[in-house]
């Protein structure tokens, strides 16, 4: 079930529930509010449940049967990755054709609430990402990402850094993407760490023979 639309100059939303996935009910997923050139501004506020990877690819443009692997990586019992979130998404696009995206999340999903609460824990995790045109055909592009969540107590930090680029000619486009993360303690032990580092990236060729309209 899906429905997106204005409902008032400069402020849309947008909501799908997936009915069926595998023979199960996904239930929502995206769904939030979007406000166009707040104050007159090339300002820009994303409310609501969302992908984090939004802000570097458009995930639903993954292969059918092939995800972006480092999108939805989640080492030991952690709960945060770079798949679906709730949170705010501030964006700015200045004169440069430099794109500012700073977001804060809740870091744990968009699972049921727990309590009557959203957040699993009382830690907001903290998002960046910089978009910089170089001409008509490159782009390039940065993420950070600082979080930590909380279990019996018991602390993970983690943090997460990344950068791609993206190359443009006649009806192709070429991308390419590299993340690296560490979490201090993603198994969420007394007294000691666990550390672990996840790292990886892929290379997306697409090809479009009538430009945005195939």
């Amino acid at each position: 079930l899906f429905s997106s639309g204005q409902i008032k100059k400069d402020i849309s939303y947008f909501f799908y529930f997936l009915m069926n996935e595998e023979g199960e009910i996904p239930g929502v997923e995206d769904a939030f509010l979007f406000f166009n050139d707040v104050g007159g501004r090339p300002f820009d506020i994303t409310v609501g449940q969302f992908q984090v990877a939004d802000m570097l690819v458009p995930r639903e443009l993954r292969p059918t049967f092939e995800d972006y692997a480092i999108y939805g990586i989640k080492p030991g019992m952690t709960k945060a990755d770079l798949t679906y979130d709730r949170g705010i998404i501030l964006n700015y696009n200045f004169p440069s054709e430099t794109d500012i995206s700073l977001s804060v999340v809740n870091g744990n999903g968009i699972g049921p609430a727990t309590g009557g609460f959203y957040d699993s824990d009382p830690y907001k995790n903290f998002i960046i990402r910089l978009r910089q045109t170089l001409s008509s055909s490159i782009t390039l592009g940065a993420l950070g990402y600082l979080g930590r969540e909380s279990t019996s107590g018991n602390i993970n930090r983690f943090s997460m850094i990344g950068g791609d680029a993206m190359y443009t000619f006649d009806t192709f486009e070429l991308l390419g993407q590299y993340i690296y993360r560490h979490d201090a303690n993603p198994f969420f032990l007394t007294g000691e760490d666990s550390p672990i580092n996840s790292r990886g990236g892929f290379v997306q060729l697409m090809y479009a023979p009538q430009s945005n309209k195939s």
